[in-house]
């Protein structure tokens, strides 16, 4: 019985530390609008956490795709407070594009939104 324990209690150390070391990686939540107007500037709003804590000192990427090839990028800077990260973004054309936010190199949040030349209403 003290054999099932410990082989219990070895793999539970296993689990705790393989959680630790790759586990829980960056979460980046994305506060942006799902239809802007095309040519006019829009704030994107991030908050990079790891373990439920705030982030600070990190550098979000902002990457806008084009359905026809084309692509953007922006830089966030960090707003003052910790984990919130502010991008200016402006869509250049007209149609559906998707963005993703690398962050260390990997993406960490994909969306999709649609840019129209009058206001959306």
């Amino acid at each position: 019985m003290r054999r099932v324990f410990a082989v219990i209690g070895i793999w539970f150390a296993v689990a705790v530390a393989a959680t630790v070391a790759f586990g829980d990686p960056v979460v980046v939540k994305v506060d942006a609008p799902e239809s802007v107007i095309a040519g006019q500037p829009y704030a994107v709003n991030l908050l990079v956490m790891k373990y439920g804590r705030r982030l600070h000192g990190q550098h979000p990427v902002v990457t806008l795709h084009y359905e026809g090839g084309g692509a953007v990028t922006y830089r966030a800077t960090e707003d003052g407070h910790d984990g919130i990260y502010h991008a200016l973004v402006s869509v250049p054309l007209q149609g559906t594009w998707t963005y993703d936010v690398r962050l260390n190199g990997h993406v960490s949040s994909r969306g999709t939104l649609a840019a129209k030349l009058v206001s959306p209403s």
